[in-house]
């Protein structure tokens, strides 16, 4: 850069700057100590015209092509953002996610949740052995009234009844975590019921987690998933029981927070695609309404909101 002169007020250093832009001259303009402006252009060959362009100013700074200046320039800048963004993708839409899974460094994090979704599916056979899923559930006992809980799977007589010896009273809420079996928090993101159900969520995780993680790191994209798990999962078991499992709460605020970092983020060069985003919150609904099936709402929604809520706060730091 070099330094073409002064200007003595902040009015004239924005009038003459919008001058130099309207004419395709790059600049800044900086304050000096004595409350003087100084002009500086980014181009060593544009210095002769932007040295008379402020000549002329200074004879006569009420020039039409001053006074309109900024207006021309405003033109200018958009017509500079919009070339900008047709030069590259800001988008990330599954053309892009699909680019960097094959493109940027591994997905470490990624790759690990949807292994252990993968292992536990086969050994539970797809959530259908319910003892293989019981280190994994949120908690081993589930509510039959005010105060009284059963140890799951649920023991039955030879006539189908639940016999009094397996009632327990006065339980209270997380009863393994209580005793230290803190991983239960986290855990039930592992469990599904149905290879469909699994095949969903992993594909989903694979997209979001791949992107996310590519952006923001592996570090970063554990810490997030260990709090939307343990959010997701701690507001499905309040709201409902503790027969529940799968990576959607996790997804759901996965998405939050790429939608809300995007949107909200003036330093990235990427939002979610408005496809993405109606598709997902267009399940989200369906889901809320019933018509999907039995579906862990809680946990939808508490993880979306965590995750949204995660993304705008980054996004405004």
């Amino acid at each position: 850069m070099r330094l073409i002169g002064h200007l003595p007020s902040e009015a004239d250093a924005l009038r003459f700057h919008d001058a130099l832009t309207a004419s395709g001259i790059a600049s800044d303009a900086d304050p000096d100590d004595n409350g003087s402006f100084a002009l500086w252009v980014h181009d060593e060959d544009q210095i002769g015209p932007a040295k008379l362009l402020l000549a002329h100013y200074l004879a006569n700074p009420a020039s039409p092509e001053f006074t309109d200046a900024s207006q021309r320039a405003r033109a200018v800048r958009k017509t500079m953002e919009a070339a900008e963004k047709a030069r590259r993708s800001t988008t990330a839409d599954s053309a892009r996610i699909e680019h960097e899974r094959s493109n940027t460094h591994t997905s470490f994090v990624t790759i690990l949740l949807i292994v252990l979704s993968v292992a536990l599916a086969i050994y539970s056979d797809a959530g259908e052995n319910s003892r293989a899923l019981a280190p994994f559930s949120i908690s081993n006992y589930a509510s039959v009234g005010e105060g009284v809980s059963i140890h799951r799977p649920t023991p039955r007589t030879a006539d189908g009844k639940i016999p009094d010896s397996a009632l327990v009273r006065n339980l209270g809420s997380f009863p393994e975590i209580r005793t230290g079996q803190i991983w239960r928090l986290v855990t039930p993101i592992f469990i599904h019921f149905g290879w469909l159900h699994l095949i969903f969520n992993m594909m989903l995780l694979r997209d979001l987690g791949t992107f996310l993680e590519s952006r923001f790191g592996s570090r970063y994209l554990l810490l997030l998933t260990l709090v939307l798990a343990a959010g997701s999962n701690t507001a499905q078991y309040l709201w409902t029981t503790a027969e529940f499992g799968g990576m959607s709460g996790v997804d759901y605020g996965l998405f939050g927070f790429l939608w809300m970092r995007g949107k909200f983020d003036r330093f990235v060069s990427w939002q979610l695609n408005k496809n993405t985003v109606l598709m997902l919150m267009g399940w989200f609904i369906l889901c809320a309404l019933g018509i999907i099936g039995q579906v862990a709402n809680a946990c939808h929604t508490a993880g979306l909101l965590i995750g949204m809520a995660w993304g705008f706060l980054s996004a405004r730091r």
